[in-house]
């Protein structure tokens, strides 16, 4: 195939292929960082950790090969490694027709322009109990209905989300709502999902410290993986206490490269907390941080930042982005389908990064089509927006997702990207 004849003509590329049963194939521009990482392959816009091997030289028109700091601008931490862009005749001939093209930003692949139809803003379902709670005319009178309700419901855990959701819209930070934290939470079973799902409302409504107590009590129950982590420590951000957010994000680092059969893998299945860690390094100036160091640091198409986050590992989804030009590209998660292409999710992260890169100015739409859980149990989902991202006038809006009805196509999130 063209690897073969690109690795003579590369210096330091190396091209590793498995044995015939499983027919893996991986390229290497440089060993950056003292571990290898295989390379990104752009092939006409779109964007795979896999070499492909279905191409002939016969198919290709052009070939680029982008290192390092050329990758990194492009292409963020995902490109660290470099990245080989091919250009197909197949797309040389089309950019002849004057079908328009365009790159929207690394972690999109460009797409053609096409009409994307207008999905209803999402509306959360509401339960016969719900309901009967918008009648109520103050705060005290809605806590004397949930008393009487929660006596048909203790066992549901999902009737004291959904409330504890509506006070907090309806009532705010009320006395009756910070009474019914309490209740609601002596009344979630300990079980990772539910206990997510409370963190996530608590990190939407600003309570950041009782949100931290919940990832804590996680941590507890769950092995030191990659999302657990992350969670607590960025958690820890979140309440003020950096020295501690770090702490654990280095622990987590050394864990991954003591086990005999896992690594740190800082620019592919664990680049979220690579963007985190380098987000710190660039707003926070502890002291204890000015002997830390990472090999990259944020690009200025890195500073309108999304963190999508999901409390069921089974959750199955598709999220499709509009550009202000109307181009629009997706991203799946297949994870309830038996495993996933998509390294952070195959290495058990329940979550998904993206970046609205510096050329796309304007008005950007983000629609969902929410396939299920495998269950009747709702999915709650967390998205993040942070804006000037590893800057001083760093914000960030959390927005919080109860999904019930599968196979339901809505329209997400709304944002202005200036």
């Amino acid at each position: 195939d063209f690897l073969s004849s690109l690795e003579g003509h590369v210096p330091q590329m190396k091209v590793v292929r498995g044995d015939l049963e499983t027919a893996e194939v991986k390229v290497y521009l440089r060993n950056y960082g003292g571990s290898p990482t295989t390379a990104l392959f752009d092939v006409d816009g779109f964007l795979t950790p896999s070499p492909p091997t279905y191409l002939t030289a016969g198919d290709i028109d052009r070939i680029a090969i982008l290192e390092r700091n050329a990758a990194i601008m492009r292409y963020g931490p995902q490109g660290a490694a470099g990245v080989i862009v091919i250009n197909t005749k197949a797309r040389t001939e089309m950019d002849d027709m004057g079908v328009i093209r365009s790159y929207d930003n690394r972690a999109f692949a460009d797409s053609l322009k096409k009409a994307v139809a207008s999905l209803e803003p999402y509306h959360p379902l509401e339960s016969s109990y719900i309901i009967e709670l918008h009648e109520a005319g103050s705060g005290k009178e809605a806590m004397d209905i949930y008393e009487r309700q929660k006596a048909y419901y203790l066992q549901d855990p999902y009737f004291f989300l959904h409330v504890y959701d509506y006070f907090c819209s309806r009532w705010r930070n009320t006395k009756e709502s910070q009474l019914l934290f309490k209740d609601v939470k002596s009344h979630m079973p300990d079980s990772v999902p539910e206990l997510k799902a409370l963190a996530y409302q608590l990190q939407g409504n600003g309570r950041y410290v009782s949100a931290l107590e919940l990832y804590i009590q996680i941590l507890m129950k769950k092995s030191w993986d990659g999302q657990t982590l992350r969670d607590l420590a960025n958690a820890y951000v979140e309440a003020g206490d950096i020295k501690k957010a770090w702490m654990y994000y280095r622990q987590y680092i050394d864990i991954q490269n003591q086990m005999p059969d896992t690594r740190f893998e800082a620019y592919d299945a664990d680049i979220l907390i690579t963007t985190d860690m380098m987000g710190i390094l660039d707003l926070y100036e502890e002291p204890f941080l000015n002997n830390q160091d990472m090999e990259l640091s944020l690009s200025e198409d890195m500073r309108t930042r999304l963190v999508f986050e999901w409390n069921k590992p089974e959750a199955e989804f598709e999220l499709q982005f509009v550009t202000p030009e109307g181009f629009y590209d997706t991203w799946a998660c297949h994870a309830g389908n038996g495993g996933s292409p998509d390294p952070e999710i195959a290495k058990g992260y329940c979550s998904k990064q993206f970046f609205l890169g510096r050329e796309n100015l304007g008005f950007w739409q983000v629609n969902m089509d929410y396939k299920g859980n495998g269950s009747d149990l709702p999915t709650y989902m967390k998205v993040t927006v942070y804006r000037n991202f590893g800057l001083d006038s760093q914000s960030l809006e959390v927005r919080v997702y109860s999904l019930s009805e599968m196979h339901t196509k809505m329209q997400l999130l709304t944002l202005q990207q200036n």
